[in-house]
């Protein structure tokens, strides 16, 4: 999903409140998460597998909100799977150079932007 009123608040610089999940309960994204604008699913801290992660996105493509998927490490594989859940975006943790950036790039792109396979 594109979530346009999302990414023009954003570029009217509209503040957005965001909600955290870090528990495998998809029930608490479709109970609580349309009183948000985002969601946030937290793989670093939290209690997620793939599955698991896979029905919170879906989850939150049902209530119409858009979601992001922080990934435990600036890692290819993990980057890249995070990725073919289709969220909003993926957030990389520990990153502290530009070469660990550009890593997270790389696995999150497609070809010619990107390595991440198809």
């Amino acid at each position: 999903m594109n979530y346009p009123e999302f990414r023009k608040a954003l570029a009217e610089g509209k503040p957005q409140l965001g909600f955290c999940i870090m528990y495998p309960a998809t029930g608490i994204v479709e109970k609580c998460g349309s009183d948000y604008d985002w969601l946030w699913l937290d793989g670093q801290h939290g209690q997620l597998d793939y599955s698991t992660m896979l029905s919170l996105v879906r989850a939150a493509d049902f209530i119409k909100r858009p979601s992001f998927v922080r990934v435990a490490w600036n890692e290819f594989g993990a980057i890249a799977l995070a990725a073919d859940m289709f969220p909003q975006g993926v957030i990389v943790p520990c990153v502290s150079t530009v070469e660990e950036a550009q890593a997270a790039v790389q696995a999150a792109k497609l070809p010619p932007l990107g390595k991440r396979s198809y």
